[in-house]
């Protein structure tokens, strides 16, 4: 089969996840298209990359959008990500719709309430089945328009020993997901647990996603921060430094405050055998098998007393657990990360191109 992908999203090549931070939408779509041409189909992945020479890696190219009229021809199916539907394609094409966002994002408030457009689409792969049942219940798509296949990590890179420091946090996110709480929550953390050997590693940007001002409205808490015993602040990174600090710590904190979609940073803690510790928000059920391979508050804000109380007492609870529990939890999170394995999720889609 011969598989278009278009991606409109931040530009890439193959090697950028591993040398450069990348946004989990775009990550999730490259990792797609390697997982589609291992099982034995011809990808063209388009970007927004400004290259005028395309890259090929076995039977995948990846080039700029500007080859789109060129190569749409030759595809059996298009596979768009944030890549509006209402755009020019070819009347007998098989058009799918891969979303990342939640509800109330740009990138959705405009097609999905457009009857037209979104009629051009075969379905919409969904991360979550939060996400899937969000867009149904605020834009009336219908439930059997959409399916859900999560997103995807590159299982293998969590292969390998790390030397984990039992007494190391994280905290890896963006900052409108909750960065202004840790400050108050790690220095909670640490006088209930009467410890002060804790440590704090955070990585936080939103120059990521080249908002070079976004940062702005945080200064306060990154000074605060700044200025804390054993807290090390670091920008986003890497695929292969990000799970590096996973493996390398015991919890990942997340006390969003804005609902999660899916949540790739749980899984790639969970892969690294990293316990993530989260509020009831959004699709963390889907992602986070709570008190097997997570824990997960009974309220859904932290901005709740009794919640951020619980949110404490849970990453105590966990660190102060036998060690026989603890390897438990770790091998529980990393088979749970299982699921999301390119090729699985790869598998997916494909039964879904043939069965439809």
């Amino acid at each position: 089969m011969k598989i278009l992908m278009i991606d409109k999203g931040m530009p890439y090549d193959f090697d950028t996840p591993y040398n450069e931070p990348l946004g989990g939408s775009e990550s999730s779509f490259l990792f797609l298209s390697q997982g589609l041409e291992e099982l034995g189909h011809s990808i063209v992945l388009l970007n927004t990359s400004e290259t005028n020479v395309p890259q090929q890696r076995n039977n995948r190219i990846l080039h700029n959008v500007n080859t789109l009229k060129s190569i749409l021809d030759q595809s059996d199916v298009v596979i768009l990500n944030r890549c509006l539907p209402e755009e020019p394609f070819a009347a007998n094409k098989r058009i799918f719709y891969y979303s990342h966002d939640a509800y109330d994002q740009d990138h959705i408030l405009y097609w999905m309430v457009n009857k037209k457009v979104l009629g051009q689409v075969e379905k919409i792969l969904c991360v979550s089945e939060w996400q899937r049942d969000t867009f149904n219940k605020y834009y009336d798509v219908p439930l059997d328009k959409m399916v859900v296949i999560g997103n995807l990590i590159p299982i293998d890179m969590f292969q390998g020993y790390t030397e984990r420091k039992e007494n190391k946090l994280i905290f890896a996110s963006i900052p409108y997901k909750g960065l202004e709480m840790i400050p108050d929550l790690f220095s909670d953390i640490c006088k209930k647990a009467k410890r002060y050997d804790l440590e704090l590693d955070v990585y936080s940007s939103m120059e990521l996603y080249g908002d070079d001002k976004g940062d702005e409205k945080y200064i306060k808490t990154f000074s605060e921060l700044q200025n804390m015993n054993n807290v090390n602040l670091y920008k986003p990174t890497n695929l292969r430094e990000l799970i590096h600090a996973f493996k390398t710590s015991s919890v990942m904190i997340h006390p969003h405050l804005y609902h999660e979609s899916f949540g790739i940073n749980f899984v790639l803690a969970q892969g690294a055998g990293c316990i993530p510790i989260t509020v009831n928000s959004g699709a963390v059920h889907e992602v986070i098998d709570n008190h097997q391979s997570g824990l997960i508050t009974k309220g859904k804000t932290i901005l709740n007393k009794h919640t951020y109380e619980d949110f404490i007492d849970l990453t105590l609870a966990f660190m102060e657990s036998s060690k026989n529990q603890i390897k438990l939890m770790r091998q529980n999170a990393y088979f749970n990360a299982l699921k999301w394995n390119y090729v699985s999720v790869a598998k997916k889609v494909l039964n879904l191109f043939t069965n439809i």
